[in-house]
């Protein structure tokens, strides 16, 4: 899997920086699937010397599995045609990372008719190259998916720390409203009734304020608060009353 360092100060997550394009190849680990073995040194060797230094090259598509759980595959390029498991079960495979971890598949056959494209494409494959190919266009495919599934893990990233920021600090609102109510409601415990409904109430007032400015959505927070701090102000009075008389 490629796990880039995180972006330089004043540089987004994003791709397009010269240094973590250069990671791009080094850090991204290529499976290349196809039952003719020539075919498969054709392409572990070109993109090792294009600067890939994790390809792992596959002639028999059932190893491909064992592949997946030791080290997981950032790009798959596999043929369409194979005596063992065709393309169309490669992808079945796959599916689990395609849906999941965006993972792109190349599919490289040198069937180009149109069922055979539309059904790879609808499988899961990302891109679809006819033989005999050339072999720029086909590194900068390679390149292009991989740059989509990085964007895909910055994103991913991006929104999970997003997420965690704004949990913590719902979680830390949510704690000081409910220690300014406690405090209110012990607080009345000592007065009378009258002047603790009528302090509690204007108190618990003021402090529901900001979440009252913030939205009709905080309104029925604050009227609960104000409701359980009145209703144990006079509780409190209750109480004290019941503990005179008893005297």
């Amino acid at each position: 899997m490629i796990h880039f360092p995180p972006a330089d100060c004043g540089q987004t997550e994003l791709f397009g920086e010269p240094h973590r394009l250069r990671l791009l190849s080094q850090a991204a680990h290529v499976v290349v699937v196809d039952d003719e073995p020539a075919n498969v040194n054709l392409l572990t060797r070109v993109l090792r010397q294009a600067g890939f230094c994790s390809v792992t090259g596959l002639t028999d598509a059932r190893e491909l599995p064992a592949i997946i759980v030791r080290t997981p595959p950032d790009l798959v390029i596999t043929d369409w045609h194979m005596p063992l498991l065709s393309g169309f079960e490669v992808l079945n495979i796959l599916a689990p990372l395609v849906n999941q971890e965006r993972l792109p598949v190349l599919v490289v056959t040198g069937d180009g008719s149109r069922d055979v494209r539309q059904l790879a494409l609808t499988r899961g494959a990302k891109d679809f190259v006819t033989k005999p190919f050339d072999m720029t266009e086909v590194l900068l495919r390679v390149r292009n998916l991989l740059e989509s599934r990085m964007l895909f893990q910055d994103l991913r990233k991006q929104n999970r720390t997003l997420l965690e920021s704004a949990s913590g600090r719902t979680r830390e609102l949510e704690s000081t409203r409910i220690e300014m109510i406690e405090r209110l409601a012990l607080a009345a415990e000592y007065r009378d009734e009258e002047p603790a409904i009528t302090t509690c109430a204007s108190a618990c007032c003021r402090c529901a304020s900001p979440w009252r400015s913030a939205g009709p959505m905080k309104t029925p927070a604050c009227c609960v608060a104000l409701r359980r701090c009145t209703t144990l102000a006079r509780s409190a009075f209750r109480t004290r009353c019941c503990a005179n008389r008893g005297r």
